[in-house]
């Protein structure tokens, strides 16, 4: 078994972890953006590679710093969104307040 090509800790069962992550985003599983679909991808390797590396605490605190970048990403896309709705329905007062609040939070 190749270090790079199909490393251990990546092959602990039937398939193999990048075989997980290209079913997912090739089949639509998740539809997003690049970035989102890179952050699930490193989730998904870090817990499945959990118990076989020997860093155990490490990987998850990896995926939870993933999961947690990819809920303020969608978070962001949201307020994004209720924006655009707000300035479709004339709401022009409150899209203002809510793009200013937004700005904070890049």
């Amino acid at each position: 078994m190749s270090t790079v090509n199909s490393p251990k800790h990546y092959n602990q069962g039937n398939i193999e972890t990048i075989e997980v992550i290209d079913y997912i985003l090739n089949n639509q599983v998740l539809v997003g953006t690049n970035t989102e679909c890179f952050y699930l991808g490193n989730i998904i390797k870090y817990l499945s590679r959990r118990c076989y590396k020997g860093h155990e605490d490490e990987d998850i605190r990896k995926a939870q710093w993933y999961a947690k970048r990819l809920q303020h990403m969608k978070f962001k896309g949201k307020k994004f969104t209720a924006i655009i709705d707000d300035l479709k329905n004339g709401q022009f007062k409150q899209a203002t307040r809510q793009f200013d609040l937004y700005v904070k939070m890049l």
